[in-house]
């Protein structure tokens, strides 16, 4: 049964998680969508009509602790979807080019 199956969605805020999103709770699935603080994660939660965590990706701790909480509030998880792109300020990607 749809109805009784929870998916933890991550990266749910871009365009192919927005989309992920709105497809997974129309198909009847119970959905929490996480990203990071700063995204439009409230929103998209309010829009939807779904549960939402604020989770930094970028922060390993973080990451485990809200993940391990979000499991035990919401009494487990069938599946997860890992949709992240954790991208890089202008001031790191020095660190990224070629040694050229």
């Amino acid at each position: 049964m749809k109805s009784s199956k929870r998916i933890l969605l991550f990266g749910s805020t871009g365009v192919i998680g927005s989309h992920f999103a709105k497809i997974i709770k129309k198909q009847g699935y119970k959905i929490v969508i996480a990203d990071h603080p700063e995204s439009q994660v409230k929103k998209l939660a309010k829009n939807i009509n779904c549960n939402f965590i604020e989770i930094d990706a970028k922060k390993p701790n973080d990451l485990i602790d809200k993940i391990k909480d979000s499991y035990k509030f919401f009494n487990g998880f069938d599946c997860g979807i890992f949709n992240v792109a954790i991208t890089r300020s202008e001031e790191h990607t020095s660190e990224l080019q070629s040694p050229d």
